[in-house]
This record gives structure tokens, C-alpha cells and sequence, in this order.
């Protein structure tokens, strides 16, 4: 789990830290920003605690960040890729600079990347990103304009006056003052032209990969949505260390905490999945039946 945060407008700078320190109970492992300066894009990460990065190795380049008026930033927690600096996001490639929150299943598919995320930028070029096995939730600046993107995982918009931020949770944007806050909708590219002209591009999308159990006969869990030949052992990559102090050392996987949500929660009555919440479907089935509702919406709409 990582966290986004990005913004569009007449941005403050004091916003852009409180976003990113919240940001920080998604990852701790690197902080990173990207923005546009003299039009140029401009790149600024480090290998450490974002709350630190933020207000003092980085302070400068969010300064620059809030006066350029466009801005994409990232809090890690490293799945695939050694904890440095230079595999912190964003990401650099051929123009277009990005992040990612969720886990590439099938980066091989793609070619050979140090990190998973790094795969994405064919998905980006081509306004496709049906190819890829794994939740995405991604910001990224292309042309001069900041451009989301999510299929499985979170992303939020929200309004502070003359300017728009995005982050991984709605309730950051709350924090910082943010209105009209709204959820992106899946399968959809949203770019953000100024804080108040956004236009949307429906996309092929994602497989977000899930996990399914057999309840009858308590079968061990299994997966759903890839293929037996996907890249699965990212999902064993081990969790943060808890941040309690005295320090306890929790040697937990992705896939360990993916176990007990589904021994802990509801299932769904359409795919048995496990839910949370007051409702009898989980996220995704939800998601398809709105889909379905929705089919003959316009491709491109205005918001």
C-alpha cells in the first residue's frame, strides 16, 4: 500500500506537506514529488520518512511545487525494488512523469523494471490498460497537465478554492479544508486542465486481482482473477514494521493481512467474496452493477 497526493491550481505548500505527512500512514519507506518548473518537469524523492522529506530535505521543492501550480507526489511502501532514492516515485520516463499506489502483477509482461510500477508508462502512452493484473490507482503529468487514473484501488478529488488535490483517502482531503470531495470513477482517465475544467476518457481497464475462498469445505484461499503463471510472489513481500513504540517487529505479508480480512469480514452475496460495510455485495461487484447501469453513458463528459 502506497499513497498519492497531487494538485492542480493556486496550490499552498503548508497543503502539500499535510497531505503527504498523512500520506504517510500508507508508506513510510521514501517520499517523492514531481512538478513542472520553466517548463520542465522536475523530480524530487528520498528514502525516507515522508513527514521528514517533506518539511525539511524536500521543503524547497515543494516550495517550487505550490508556485508552479501543478504537482504529483507519492509515499512508499517498497514491495518490489530495494528502498533507495532512485526507486522511490515518481518516475521519470520518456516526458511523462508518475505514481502508482497498488502492485503490478504481471510487470514481465512489459519488459524488465527495477520496480513493478515502472511497467505503467505503456499503459499511460496508450490509454490502455487492460494488460495489467493488479489494482491501480496512478497520477501522473503529461503535456502540461496533471492526468489520474484508478481501477481497484483509491483515489479522491476535492476542491479548496482555486485549486484541486487528489489523494489516496477522502478523509485528507477533509482535513486540509477540501470540499466537493468525490471519488474518481474506475476505468476513466481525468485530466485536470486548471483547478475547475477537468474532462474524463473512459479507458480499457485493469484486471484488479482478488482473492476467493471456498466456504463449504474451509479450502485454503486462493486466487480469482490471474493466472497461475502471474508473478505472485510480490504479494508475500513483507509488511511494515509496526510503528508502536517499544517497536514490535511484525513479520506479516500482504498476503497474510489478505487471510484474515476474509476469515474476519462478510462475504458478498454475489461472488463470496469478503465485504465490509452495511451492504450485501463487495466493492467490485458494486462496482460491475454500476457499470452495467451505466453502459450507455457518453465516453467524454465534463465536469
Amino acid at each position: 500500500m502506497c499513497g498519492i497526493f497531487a494538485g492542480v491550481g493556486k496550490l499552498n505548500s503548508n497543503r502539500i506537506v499535510a497531505l503527504g505527512s498523512m500520506n504517510e500512514e500508507r508508506g513510510t519507506d521514501s517520499v517523492g514529488i514531481g512538478y513542472i518548473d520553466g517548463g520542465e518537469i522536475r523530480i524530487a524523492k528520498i528514502a525516507e520518512r515522508p513527514c521528514v522529506g517533506l518539511n525539511l530535505s524536500l521543503r524547497k521543492e515543494v516550495t517550487a511545487a505550490a508556485v508552479s501550480g501543478l504537482f504529483i507526489g507519492h509515499t512508499r511502501a517498497a514491495t518490489q525494488g530495494d528502498i533507495t532514492s532512485e526507486n522511490a516515485h515518481p518516475f521519470l520516463m520518456e516526458g511523462i512523469a508518475f505514481a502508482h499506489n497498488g502492485i503490478i502483477i504481471n510487470d514481465e509482461d512489459f519488459g524488465k523494471y527495477t520496480v513493478d510500477s515502472q511497467s505503467l508508462i505503456h499503459g499511460i502512452k496508450g490509454k490502455d490498460f487492460s494488460k495489467y493484473e493488479g489494482g491501480i490507482a496512478l497520477v501522473w503529468i503529461e503535456g502540461g497537465k496533471l492526468c489520474a487514473y484508478r481501477c481497484g484501488n483509491p483515489l479522491y478529488r476535492g476542491r479548496h478554492g482555486d485549486a484541486t488535490y487528489l489523494a489516496s483517502d477522502d478523509a485528507y482531503l477533509e482535513a486540509i479544508g477540501c470540499k466537493h470531495i468525490k471519488e474518481l470513477a474506475e476505468g476513466m482517465i481525468y485530466t485536470f486542465h486548471d483547478a475547475h475544467n477537468v474532462t474524463t476518457k473512459r479507458v480499457p481497464k485493469n484486471k484488479a486481482y482478488a482473492y476467493k475462498k471456498n466456504w463449504q469445505d474451509d479450502a485454503p484461499l486462493t486466487t480469482c482473477q490471474y493466472s497461475a503463471g502471474a508473478s505472485q510472489w510480490k504479494l508475500d513481500a513483507p509488511k511494515l514494521k509496526e510503528l508502536d513504540f517499544p517497536r514490535v517487529e511484525n513479520f506479516d505479508t500482504w498476503k497474510d493481512e489478505r487471510e484474515k480480512a476474509a476469515a474476519n469480514y462478510d462475504h458478498c452475496e454475489m461472488c463470496g467474496m469478503s465485504r465490509s460495510g452495511d451492504t450485501e455485495y463487495c466493492r467490485d461487484c458494486m462496482d460491475w452493477m454500476k457499470n452495467e447501469i451505466n453502459a450507455d453513458s457518453p465516453s467524454e463528459v465534463r465536469a
